[in-house]
């Protein structure tokens, strides 16, 4: 159980008891996972769901902590738009890892999710990664 937490749901205690924390799902050809386990400051969650277009995660971690989030790009595309459930996010690039990262962000609960558009491929601004 614990690789589905920590490895495909991403989950990474950094500090004590995860006072800071990162989460970084690996995606593979899974669709969805849902993983958490409880810490001594409180539950730590991820749930995500994936397809070819469309990367979605609502994560939980204990108010008082902060950390980390690598949203993976759906498709292995290099750009896409992010956005949260408290308004922000925009147009995106991956890094190398064909992640947008999210930092210092508090305890609570969240929901991020990518989202690649043909329009996006149409115009030109995003080309599937391609690995040689």
């Amino acid at each position: 159980m614990a690789f589905v937490q920590t490895y495909v749901g991403g989950i990474q205690l950094v500090s004590a008891a995860g006072a800071t924390w990162a989460i970084v799902p690996q995606v593979g050809d899974l669709t969805h996972v849902d993983a958490g386990f409880s810490t001594t400051l409180g539950r730590v969650s991820s749930k995500w769901f994936a397809n070819g277009t469309v990367f979605g995660i609502d994560i939980s971690t204990p108010q008082g902590t902060t950390g980390t989030v690598g949203v993976p790009l759906p498709g292995n595309y290099t750009t896409a738009t992010v956005s949260s459930a408290d308004g922000g996010g925009g147009f995106v690039r991956a890094d190398e890892s064909g992640r947008y990262w999210i930092t210092d962000l508090a305890g609570g609960d969240h929901h991020h999710s990518a989202a690649f558009s043909p329009a996006e491929r149409h115009l030109g601004f995003n080309k599937p990664s391609v690995n040689t």
